[in-house]
């Protein structure tokens, strides 16, 4: 979708609070339009994509800002559409980094 490329570029100057919160609102609308964005693709090319890098990016930067409780609710989120996040571990184990950082008190 046209959203991609403006998370991803929010994401990586995210250190900039302006963008920062430009990067919050696009990638929240872009993980509401995910089950629609999904669905067409699976209908069009015959498979349903398994990664959608905005859930991730999210993840990541909820964790950084300490709102471990939000990251978790991204992952499961995406695990819910039926998504990996690129990594060995995956978003289960994202859940359980950031629920050992969450119950630590960050």
């Amino acid at each position: 979708t046209l959203l991609a490329p403006i998370v991803a570029s929010h994401y990586r100057q995210r250190s900039d609070p302006d963008r920062r919160t430009a990067f919050y609102r696009y990638a929240r609308q872009h993980t509401l339009e995910a089950p629609a964005v999904l669905d067409a693709a699976e209908e069009m090319e015959g498979e349903r994509p398994d990664r959608f890098d905005t859930f991730r990016m999210m993840a990541i930067a909820m964790d950084e800002d300490g709102r471990y409780d939000d990251a978790i609710e991204i992952c499961e989120s995406a695990l819910r559409l039926g998504l990996e996040n690129g990594t060995k571990t995956g978003f289960e184990g994202r859940i359980a980094r950031l629920k050992k950082k969450r119950d630590a008190g960050g």
